[in-house]
Parts: C-alpha cells; sequence; structure tokens
C-alpha cells in the first residue's frame, strides 16, 4: 500500500495535517481510480454503520430457550456426554494401570501404585541418582 492509499485510509478515521490533507486531494484530483476508491470505501462503510439487520421472527425467544434446554441437559453430565470417547479411554487407562499394579506388586495400597513400595531408605539415593 503506498503512501496516498494509506493518507485516504486514515483521512477517513482521523484529521490529516493541511500538508496531507493538500497532498490527497491533490492525488484525488489527479486520479480518477483513487478518487472511485474512495468513493466505494466510503459507500462500504455508511453500509456497514446502517441499522438494517434483521433477524427472524422470535429470534430472542428462541435463543433462549436454547439456552435454557443446554442448562437443564447438558451441564449436569457434560464432560461424559460432550467427551464420552475420551472419559472412556481415560476410565480404561486408569482400571489398567491398577491391574498392573496389583499383577507387579500383589497389592492396591498407595505405595505399590504409585511405586513408593520399591523404595526405602538403603536404595533411596540410588534411586534418585539414576531412577528419577
Amino acid at each position: 500500500m503506498n503512501r496516498i492509499e494509506k493518507l485516504m485510509y486514515r483521512s477517513l478515521d482521523a484529521r490529516l495535517t493541511e500538508e496531507e490533507s493538500k497532498t490527497l486531494k491533490r492525488a484525488l484530483q489527479e486520479s480518477p481510480q483513487l478518487q472511485s476508491r474512495l468513493d466505494e470505501i466510503t459507500a462500504l462503510r455508511e453500509a456497514a454503520k446502517s441499522d438494517g439487520h434483521e433477524f427472524s421472527p422470535w429470534f430472542d425467544a428462541k435463543v433462549m430457550h436454547t439456552i435454557k434446554e443446554l442448562q437443564q441437559n447438558g451441564i449436569k453430565a457434560f464432560p461424559f456426554q460432550a467427551y464420552r470417547t475420551a472419559t472412556i479411554v481415560g476410565f480404561a487407562a486408569i482400571a489398567a494401570m491398577l491391574v498392573i499394579a496389583l499383577i507387579f506388586n500383589g497389592s492396591l495400597s498407595i505405595n505399590s501404585i504409585t511405586g513408593l513400595d520399591s523404595i526405602n531408605s538403603e536404595n533411596l539415593t540410588a534411586f534418585l541418582a539414576f531412577d528419577f
């Protein structure tokens, strides 16, 4: 984008200095393409400002009804309904970890699940140095 186009866009939102204003005015007089571009941009800005947006009948009532339905049905069981596959995979992974801990250690105590039962004061330094 060249300097004149930047001035043109800036003139739509802010005041230009006298020198910038003269430069832009001269460029608009010399270039009909630039003048048509400015007219087009001005028309688009005015169209965007208009309040001609219309929604379907009862739009607000439909939106509020949908929100109430989501609150009644969806929020209570959100993790299990929305992410059903991830929830099932997570539960399966937890069950597999418990089964593996039970097989290797013979119990489901917190120490056996976390692997802390294999650490004692005699091998703590070796564990921290090599296994941690």
